[in-house]
């Protein structure tokens, strides 16, 4: 997966300290684009990794390759979304107060 981080430099910032990734490309396995980001954090460009819009099984696959926290968009979370990021320890942000 070609990923650049270029703005990090124009913001004078050595290191990103949460990476979100929004909405899945459905063109993107979230195993490539996990992988990508753990070769980031490796490299020291970013610290953390946070995932919003996925389902429980999403979660699952990114969390094998590289542990996330989970952002919640949408009230959603009634399916299975908690059980899962508590499951895995995974923190659990919201976007915006409820």
């Amino acid at each position: 997966m070609p990923f650049k981080l270029s703005n990090h430099k124009t913001i004078k910032i050595a290191t990103i300290d949460l990476f979100y990734l929004h909405r899945l490309d459905p063109n993107s396995p979230i195993e490539d684009v996990a992988g990508t980001v753990k070769d980031l954090i490796q490299q020291g460009k970013i610290r953390n990794f946070g995932l919003s819009e996925v389902s429980p099984a999403t979660i699952r696959k990114a969390h094998t390759i590289q542990p996330t926290e989970y952002s919640l968009i949408e009230r959603v979370a009634e399916n299975q979304l908690l059980d899962t990021c508590q499951e895995l320890g995974i923190a659990f942000v919201l976007m915006q107060t409820i």
